[in-house]
């Protein structure tokens, strides 16, 4: 059963909802059942190439809060995380940059090596929301492309060049023809659509559906997603 979903790193929400969903096929006892494959979709494609404000400012000023409030709003973003199984991840402490060399990173991996992609993927959003890196600086990339074992030539060709660029723009072109706003946005089967984050139950009773194809032709979605203009709550 394959399972595509739009995602950006700097998404809080796509990091939690594609850990629930895994876990939820992993509880279900589907987990070699499902083919999970990301697609590209940068939440700013004119984000900064280095960190020029903290995550709470950002909230803040994105969202019209008070320190306390937008505060009050990561911590709880960071509690869904934790709760979700991801102990080390820490919104406020996250430095927001571009992510299109990112996502060209994880176009080499799905692409040439579809074995080591979602490694990857989880390194990358590691580095984000775990360890407070910008993704937009290549020492970062390197690093976590090294950890999952691509060759170190390979990622620096990749990163002095403009290679999958065209790639990730036809992954976001087609996230505009499908009308995607937000993500995470996934489709399971090609047929069933869920748009933002959902429980683990709740994706273990649509993913059970799936497997015995009896799916509905769309999902309600969950209690979170990330747009252009920011998160739904």
């Amino acid at each position: 059963m394959n399972v595509t979903y739009w995602s950006d790193y700097a998404c809080p929400f796509c990091y939690i909802g594609v850990t629930h969903l895994l876990r939820a096929a992993e509880e279900l006892g589907a987990s070699d059942q499902i083919e999970l494959s990301m697609r590209a979709f940068e939440l700013d494609p004119y984000a900064p190439q280095k960190c020029e404000s903290d995550t709470t400012e950002r909230f803040g000023a994105k969202y019209g809060l008070s320190a306390a409030q937008a505060a009050s709003r990561v911590a709880e973003i960071t509690e869904l995380a934790h709760e979700a199984g991801l102990e080390r991840f820490d919104y406020a402490a996250t430095r927001s940059t571009n992510t299109f060399d990112a996502h060209r990173l994880t176009k080499l991996a799905q692409l040439k090596y579809p074995e080591l992609a979602r490694a990857l993927e989880e390194a990358l959003y590691d580095a984000y929301f775990s360890q407070g890196l910008e993704l937009a600086d290549h020492a970062v990339l390197r690093s976590a492309a090294a950890s999952v074992g691509l060759d170190a030539g390979e990622v620096e060709e990749i990163l002095s060049s403009d290679a999958y660029a065209d790639e990730v723009r036809f992954d976001e072109r087609e996230a505009t023809m499908r009308g995607v706003h937000g993500v995470p946005y996934f489709v399971i089967s090609g047929r069933t659509v869920i748009p933002g984050c959902m429980g683990v139950e709740q994706l273990k009773r649509v993913l059970a559906d799936e497997l015995e194809r009896v799916g509905s032709e769309s999902a309600q979605g969950g209690f979170g997603m990330c747009g252009p203009d920011g998160c739904v709550f």
